[in-house]
């Protein structure tokens, strides 16, 4: 049997395998099936999905790298939708109690007991069922949504790996969704994925000050009730709790402290002035233009680099180590002359050169790039200080190289100035001091500058507030502020400076000063020795006949004449 053969008979069968799972899927979303028809649709489903893996990996075989690439994406994308549409069809049988009762273990590490008899019910016609919130990335909720969903999904031993993945994607929206969007939902990412969100949201050294900053800055109630009053109540008392449950010790908070941090008490009031500015560590370094980036290989593997943007460089470059473990496409293979700054000579070593695809980790944006592979080491770089993502976090701006413990992650590609621009935007950089800024990308916000003596402002906002301030004395502020002798004018040196002329003007103004019909008239000021000129009658005759005397003189400008003439008089 010829190659073609073989390819033709796989795909056949795979045609027929993806068929039948849709078929599954449509019975499974029927509402009029029932319970015992559920089950085993959900069982089919999941050894026709098992059985699709089979004739996918036989026909990448007989493919080249083009069209291999193109067909493992279309078999992600019809997987992935499966997947969900069978996550969705699961949440729905679990609410209108079906047989899949999975939430129902919550109580498996706290009360097994329970559970064992919540579960029995489950299979019968009770069940229990525990709520999991749509994460969407406030770091505040993230202790309560894993808790649950790490007794409810994740510690499940029922749940296959690829189940467990597809629930928590399914629990994830906004800022947590776009998150670990790049990451193909596979049973192989899902401790990635978990990985992910824990570092950038479960550490207790953020969710503690997420809590104490909410309870330090409380909002005023601006419509005072009884209601407003309760949900402020029943919010600080759950913060409160949260932060018992961390390990505070919140009994603590409101008491007096040292003098060495709040002054002694004093009866006077005076005006309370307060701004908000940040004064960073006054050390020295430069940070370069670092970014965080998804990409993912022809093979499915998708990995978490860091990126580095240089303007200065003519070429890109991503590591040797990248590029064979993502199986990254090569496009071509050619001499590559290089010379390094304060290096007299440059160097000729052939390289390849791949084509890959960034992704951000917020947002759907993706850039294309070709680069060199490069077998360098980058030096380490600090991640941002806390102070800028403070700040970034108070504007809502997403910053490409968050603050986390991710930060640490080695630098594999340089995007260099034949891409600089695709990944840069053309709007205009926040600068956070004078020597540092805030530059925008397709990937979030790039903090880029020297850091020495650096400070980092908000927009300068002050609030005064001034008590028991007695009215009489601001009275005789503002008496005094419009009093012309307090600032030297008096009226006796007003007159005395005016010249014989200009008082003369203002008599003339003050006499000719009129009001007709509700409108203030008055005379312009002439000149005495000025005189009108006669009437211009005579000189206007005197051009007139000039002119006469012109067109009778050339035949063909007086006939132009008099037919532009004609042509205005009948048009008007």
């Amino acid at each position: 049997m010829s190659t073609s053969e073989k390819l033709s008979i796989l795909k056949r069968k795979r045609t027929t395998l993806r068929a039948a799972i849709t078929k599954l899927l449509t019975k499974l979303n029927d509402p009029n099936s029932r319970q015992a028809d559920i089950e085993f649709n959900f069982e089919r489903l999941q050894i026709k999905l098992n059985e699709l893996t089979l004739p996918d990996d036989e026909i990448h075989d007989f493919l080249n790298d083009q069209e291999y690439s193109e067909n493992i994406t279309e078999c992600e994308k019809f997987s992935e939708n499966a997947h969900l549409l069978l996550f969705n069809s699961k949440k729905k049988a679990n609410t209108q109690a079906w047989s899949f009762c999975l939430v129902a273990e919550l109580a498996a590490c706290q009360h097994q007991k329970h559970t064992l008899r919540s579960i029995a019910k489950c299979y019968g016609k009770v069940t229990y069922t525990v709520n999991i919130n749509t994460f969407y990335g406030e770091i505040e909720e993230f202790y309560s949504f894993w808790e649950r969903f790490e007794n409810c999904i994740d510690k499940n031993e029922i749940l296959s790996q690829i189940d467990k993945h597809v629930f928590l994607r399914g629990y994830l929206d906004a800022e947590a969704k776009r998150l670990v969007d790049g990451i193909s939902i596979t049973a192989d990412t899902y401790t990635m994925t978990k990985e992910i969100l824990k570092s950038k949201n479960g550490k207790k050294d953020k969710i503690i000050p997420a809590h104490l900053d909410y309870l330090e800055n409380l909002t005023a109630i601006k419509y005072l009730s009884p209601s407003a009053l309760n949900e402020l109540y029943i919010d600080c008392n759950r913060r409160l709790q949260a932060l018992d449950a961390l390990g505070e010790k919140t009994q603590s908070y409101g008491k007096k402290h040292h003098v060495s941090i709040c002054k002694t008490p004093t009866n006077e009031q005076s005006a309370i002035t307060s701004t908000n500015k940040i004064d960073t560590s006054t050390y020295n370094f430069v940070h370069l233009q670092r970014e965080r980036v998804f990409i993912t290989g022809s093979n499915g593997i998708t990995k978490f680099p860091s990126c580095l943007l240089d303007g200065g460089s003519q070429s890109s470059f991503i590591s040797s180590d990248l590029v064979n473990t993502l199986n990254l496409p090569v496009i071509s293979t050619g001499i590559l002359d290089l010379q390094a700054f304060e290096f007299p000579t440059s160097f000729s070593h052939k390289r390849r050169q791949v084509q890959f695809q960034l992704s951000s980790i917020w947002d759907k944006s993706k850039v294309n790039v070709i680069a060199f592979e490069s077998s360098n080491r980058y030096a380490s770089h600090p991640s941002t200080p806390t102070e800028v993502s403070r700040f970034a976090k108070s504007k809502r701006m997403k910053l490409a190289d968050p603050d986390d413990s991710l930060s640490s992650l080695p630098i594999e590609i340089l995007i260099g100035a034949d891409f600089y621009w695709n990944v840069m935007h053309s709007d205009a950089p926040v600068k956070l001091s004078d020597s540092l800024a805030l530059v925008p990308s397709s990937f979030g916000w790039i903090l880029s500058g020297s850091r020495s003596h650096a400070a980092v402002s908000f927009n300068p906002i002050v609030h005064s507030i001034n008590v028991d301030t007695l009215t009489h004395d601001l009275d005789n502020m503002v008496r005094n502020f419009w009093n012309l002798e307090s600032i030297g004018i008096q009226p006796i040196q007003e007159k005395l400076r005016l010249s014989t002329h200009n008082a003369e003007l203002l008599t003339d103004f003050h006499q000719s000063f009129k009001i007709i019909d509700g409108r203030r008239v008055v005379n312009l000021p002439w000149k005495p020795e000025v005189k009108l000129t006669s009437s211009n009658y005579d000189t206007a005759i005197h051009r007139f006949n000039s002119w006469t005397r012109r067109l009778h003189t050339n035949t063909g400008l007086k006939q132009k004449y008099a037919k532009q003439m004609q042509d205005y008089i009948d048009k008007k």
